[in-house]
């Protein structure tokens, strides 16, 4: 399988699922959830809900492919991830919760190492990005060196990066943001679907989304089964 046009045009909404098949996931020996089944598609935003420790980060982590299943899968556009690894790892960003960034680099040097990855490393790529998630005065400093909030704009300035993947994964994407720039990473988060994009969130924050978003309410679903579509 391979994957075309990130940044203009994606694989084609009706071609672009995530599907989880009778997914279990765990943190240790503790089962979080199980006999989770759902399709979500291109041009969706697809808000995970449910209690602390419901397994929501795990969710997250499992589709990224970082943590692995307990039992059944996940299949992307109907490969099941860990196959054809240089296709699913390239078509999913996954931001956690925890800001990962080099400390020792600079939100510049940080952003442009990711742009070269996902292939809009061009500088004016980066200073649009840099200056969309208002960091342009403190762009050459270590970003160890930032405040919590600065280091999150950092992590969240590549969704401002033309040729992003097609499916992003944001675990508390708003958490310690000024309302004005979490309502401009809604706004990109729409934009992205609205491209045909998939995006699955969690987040405790209240979140101004103008469009239609899928509620997945993990403690239902590992009770009652999945949804398909």
């Amino acid at each position: 399988m391979r994957l075309l046009g990130f940044g203009t045009s994606f694989v084609s909404e009706r071609a672009l699922a995530l599907s989880l098949v009778a997914l279990a996931g765990a943190r240790g020996r503790r089962v979080l959830f199980r006999g989770l089944s759902a399709t979500f598609r291109g041009g969706e935003v697809v808000h995970v809900v449910g209690k602390n420790g419901v397994g929501k980060t795990t969710l997250l982590r499992t589709i990224a492919g970082l943590t692995p299943p307990a039992s059944g899968e996940v299949r992307f556009c109907g490969v099941p991830i860990g196959k054809e690894e240089s296709d699913w790892r390239g078509a999913f960003w996954y931001i956690g919760h925890l800001p990962a960034v080099h400390e020792s680099l600079s939100a510049r040097e940080n952003l442009t190492f990711l742009a070269t990855v996902t292939g809009g490393g061009a500088r004016g790529d980066v200073e649009r990005a840099l200056t969309a998630a208002g960091l342009g005065r403190v762009a050459d400093l270590p970003a160890g060196t930032l405040s919590a909030g600065q280091r999150r704009r950092v992590a969240l300035a590549r969704l401002f990066l033309p040729s992003p993947p097609p499916v992003w994964l944001l675990d508390e994407p708003l958490t310690a943001l000024d309302s004005g720039f979490a309502a401009r990473v809604v706004e990109q988060i729409e934009n992205h679907a609205a491209r045909g994009g998939l995006v699955v969130l969690t987040t405790h924050q209240e979140a101004p989304f103008s469009r239609g978003v899928v509620a997945f309410d993990l403690a239902t679903f590992a009770r009652e089964g999945g949804r398909e579509g």
